[in-house]
């Protein structure tokens, strides 16, 4: 059970990936057609530049990044081509239309040679996707969360990781919906049934070297690793 995730305050990084939802210029680049709804909330948490950074700090720790861009391309789903609820609003936007500049990922967050680029064609990073797979094949037992929507792509896809039994973080700093209320909502009364919540600096100190972590705090979280270690065996989903 992933409400266990948390015995230890550090992660081993190379068991981490961690899951860019939806950073495309539609969505966070101004001039994006959906970016005025987002705004409010992207300068509220100071999201994408908490995201840059997370980004940076993950990848050189050893973290697998995954993009997970949404991509209406006709033909490759049945909500993409009969759209409704999210997706209606998306399409009658014309935002994120495959090929053209708001489906793109924004600046600062491209991919780089070793990420996975994961697109979606729904709210959930793993519904539509091979991705939960392509994790497996990786060892990969810890999930975090970032991106928009809040209460979209993001909600969908922790509940997921969830139900896979993946040690599930969200980050709420690194994260925007098309309002506050449906931000905090999701936040306060959501988040916290699938994931541990945390903000990007707790996470950057859980995923720190262990050569980098103060001798007392290795000693001390020493005993607790090793007894969860021996009695809590390992997610089914993320065993060889």
């Amino acid at each position: 059970n992933n409400n266990n995730n948390n015995n230890s305050p550090y992660l081993n990084a190379t068991e981490t990936a961690v899951l860019f939802c939806k950073y495309q210029n539609d969505f966070a680049t101004p001039g994006g057609k959906i970016y005025e709804t987002t705004r409010e909330v992207m300068e509220a948490t100071n999201m994408l530049e908490n995201s840059k950074a997370f980004m940076r700090y993950a990848r050189n720790v050893g973290c697998t990044i995954v993009h997970c861009p949404i991509s209406l391309q006709p033909g490759q789903s049945p909500i993409t081509d009969m759209p409704f609820g999210v997706v209606e609003r998306i399409k009658a936007a014309r935002a994120l239309e495959f090929g053209e500049w708001g489906a793109e990922i924004v600046e600062g967050l491209t991919p780089l040679q070793g990420d996975l680029i994961c697109p979606k064609y729904g709210m959930c990073a793993f519904g539509s996707t091979g991705l939960d797979q392509e994790l497996q094949s990786l060892g990969i037992k810890n999930v975090i969360v970032v991106g928009f929507l809040t209460n979209g792509s993001v909600e969908s896809t922790i509940r997921t990781a969830y139900e896979k039994c993946y040690n599930v973080f969200v980050l709420p700093d690194c994260c925007a919906a098309c309002s506050l209320e449906e931000h905090v909502f999701s936040v306060n009364q959501n988040f916290a049934l699938f994931a541990t919540l945390a903000d990007g600096v707790a996470m950057m100190k859980a995923l720190a070297p262990m050569e980098m972590v103060p001798e007392e705090e290795k000693e001390a979280e020493e005993e607790p690793a090793s007894a969860a270690a021996a009695t809590t065996p390992s997610p089914s989903t993320t065993s060889k």
